[in-house]
């Protein structure tokens, strides 16, 4: 009787780590994942939005600005109002976008060789500028649209043309060779080249 308890012990054992064995995950094809502390990068807490380049490098909307990171060092880009930056987008010529509170940009090469914030807000027609926060960046064949809650302007060819502005929008989609927002009251529209439509 002893001896076949032991047995059935022994048995369960074997089961158990033969079980245990089998359900553990395979380091092969498993992908490298790195958290990186803030420690490391020093800036804020929260991100808002991702964005990479043609070389790997990628971009951070953060609480204390744009995250430059290529993969060994980080850089920090404040916008010249020191906002927290809601999102960040690349342009077809490697040209990076970003946005916060009544202020948007780009990085741009100086000849030093070094980046910097270059804001184009100055170019926002003067009644124009009290927009709030700019929560996305859309890049386009034509140009580039920065969308707050409350307007929206488009870039292009050095110049801002004001799309819409004291609305109550959510959040504005470029599908398709066209432009698509969503009105808090109104629901979906679709930029017709001169107005926002149902």
């Amino acid at each position: 009787m002893k001896l076949r308890k032991i047995a059935l012990f022994v048995i369960f054992l074997l089961g158990l780590l033969a079980s245990h064995t089998y359900s553990q995950i395979k380091h092969t094809g498993v992908p490298f994942i790195r958290n990186y502390d803030r420690d490391e990068y020093l800036a804020g807490r929260q991100i808002w939005g991702v964005a990479q380049d043609d070389h790997n490098v990628i971009y951070f909307a953060n609480n204390s600005g744009v995250l430059e990171f290529d993969g060994t060092h980080w850089q920090l880009f404040p916008l010249s109002n020191r906002s927290v930056v809601r999102d960040v987008a690349v342009g077809d010529s490697g040209r990076v976008y970003m946005g916060g509170f009544n202020e948007f940009g780009y990085l741009q090469t100086r000849e030093n060789g070094k980046r910097a914030y270059y804001s184009l807000t100055d170019k926002v027609p003067q009644g124009y500028r009290d927009f709030g926060e700019v929560w996305k960046i859309l890049v386009t064949d034509n140009g580039v649209i920065f969308q707050s809650f409350s307007s929206v302007f488009f870039y292009s060819n050095g110049e801002i043309k004001v799309l819409a502005h004291d609305r109550n929008f959510h959040f504005a989609f470029y599908v398709g060779g066209d432009l698509y927002i969503s009105e808090r009251e109104g629901g979906w529209m679709k930029y017709n080249g001169q107005d926002f439509e149902t």
